[in-house]
């Protein structure tokens, strides 16, 4: 789930060393892999999503920041039968929440920002409990700046972050010199994060 954020990164650093573009692509099928008799059956969903990165008047990638806790290793897994399993969804949820919440804060720190500066926030769609705390804490005045999709696609994993950024930019929601925050995590546990001008 947060490989979207890590392939940004990547992109941005031979995007500055060679110039040219890069295509960043989230895609996952989780439906193939999903137990629907299980409690968290209906949170997953299919989906693709990609920019293009490349050098462009003073627009790009601001910060990124990347996190990892290796104590959340077996929360999210395939089980022998290949299903996608997720057994500890209480500390799934306090670990994503306070990760995010971390990457975000060390963002803004890079970036010499307040959240005020922000004209969009990002999460990654996991859950509606997570995307609330992550509100709760960057955009306690509830001013819109969360984008939420989660409710029309479930999670996407990596797909989740490049979808409601192209579904944010054609609702307007997001314009050109746009200041954007990026936040995902996913199984390992694994946070990442990238604030960036649109």
């Amino acid at each position: 789930c947060s490989g979207f954020t890590h392939a940004l990164d990547h992109a941005w650093l031979r995007v500055e060393k060679y110039g040219g573009y890069v295509l960043v692509i989230g895609v996952d099928a989780l439906t193939r892999i999903t137990d629907y008799t299980e409690l968290n059956g209906n949170l997953f969903g299919d989906g693709c999503g990609l920019v293009i990165l490349g050098h462009g008047e003073d627009r790009g990638i601001i910060a990124t920041e990347f996190a990892s806790d290796a104590a959340g290793a077996d929360y999210i897994f395939q089980d022998k039968e290949g299903y996608l399993r997720m057994p500890k969804g209480p500390l799934v949820f306090s670990r994503a929440s306070k990760g995010m919440i971390d990457i975000a804060n060390a963002l803004l720190e890079k970036a010499a920002i307040t959240p005020d500066a922000l004209n969009k926030i990002i999460p990654h769609q996991a859950n509606g409990n997570i995307i609330d705390r992550v509100e709760e804490k960057i955009d306690p005045q509830h001013t819109g700046k969360i984008y939420r999709n989660l409710d029309r696609y479930g999670n996407m994993s990596a797909a989740t972050i490049p979808t409601a950024l192209a579904e944010a930019i054609e609702r307007g929601e997001i314009r050109k010199n746009d200041l954007v925050m990026l936040l995902d995590f996913g199984s390992g546990l694994t946070m990442g994060g990238a604030i960036i001008k649109i």
